[in-house]
């Protein structure tokens, strides 16, 4: 797989969050589209901001702090999305997500 540029990163994950927006009732990411899934699947988490901000050296290696997301696993938006019960509370903290990703300056 060919290592995505920081624009091409925010690009894929815009897609990724913005279908989940306008889609709630898809509660995880192997229900996306299949042509959008098969583009991160082989990804850290299946995540193109995660397989961005990865380090090879250390699997257990990210650079959470400079993810538009920051720390998503523990306790960020993600978690907020993952553990929402409802499609209106999953397409709030998805719709969140796009705005955090829409606000990523890129480098």
């Amino acid at each position: 797989m060919t290592r995505l540029t920081a624009h091409g990163t925010k690009e894929l994950a815009l897609r990724v969050w913005r279908y989940f927006a306008a889609h709630p009732e898809v509660r995880c990411k192997d229900g996306l589209p299949p042509d959008l899934f098969a583009q991160i699947k082989d990804m850290a988490l299946n995540c193109p901001l995660c397989e961005f901000f990865f380090q090879s050296t250390d699997p257990m290696c990210f650079f959470c702090d400079r993810c538009p997301l920051s720390s998503c696993m523990d306790g960020g938006l993600y978690t907020a999305w993952a553990h929402s019960q409802s499609c209106e509370e999953r397409s709030f903290h998805a719709h969140r997500i796009v705005g955090a990703i829409e606000a990523w300056r890129l480098e």
